[in-house]
């Protein structure tokens, strides 16, 4: 066999980046295809954790209506959560100016198997009755509904906007 035949002079190191430059495209072209979805999937978690953290400040609520038959009628006027931080109730805000609601973070989750690098928190509206303007403290009717005997809270959450969103 002559030497000449033996000799690659450089066939695999042409074929390897031949190789490497199809593969290199594939992962462009995958990485193009996810990339619009991003943005609808950060979206989509943040609904999530936002409608999560509405939930919990209604259970919160709930709570402290089961401890205290009467918590709806003290309004606005309702224990701190903590020494830290304020209670998340408020009178109905009609969406007009700057946001006067006071809003609580749900406590920090496991960090081990979760992020909270979102921010969840919730606040809780009190919905007056027919006739009033906001809840009246110490007086019943202004919150409840005279012809079913119910009473109304709106309850919100949000997450703060991520890095990744």
């Amino acid at each position: 066999m002559s030497l000449s035949l033996r000799c690659q002079r450089g066939f695999t190191t042409v074929t390897l980046m031949g190789v490497l430059m199809v593969g290199g495209l594939m992962v462009a072209a995958g990485v193009a295809a996810v990339e619009p979805d991003i943005k609808q999937s950060r979206q989509d978690l943040d609904n999530k954790q936002a409608y999560a953290a509405a939930e919990a400040g209604l259970n919160w609520y709930l709570y402290h209506l089961g401890q205290d038959n009467n918590f709806f009628v003290k309004c606005t006027n309702v224990p701190a959560p903590s020494t830290t931080e304020a209670a998340p109730v408020n009178q109905e805000w009609n969406g007009v100016g700057a946001d006067p609601r006071k809003w609580r973070r749900l406590p920090d989750l496991d960090a081990a198997k979760y992020t909270t690098d979102e921010n969840a928190q919730y606040t809780i509206e009190l919905l007056p009755a027919k006739g009033f303007s906001t809840c009246q403290e110490n007086n019943q009717q202004s919150m409840l509904d005279p012809a079913t005997g119910t009473f109304r809270i709106r309850a919100t959450g949000r997450v703060a906007k991520s890095a990744g969103g």
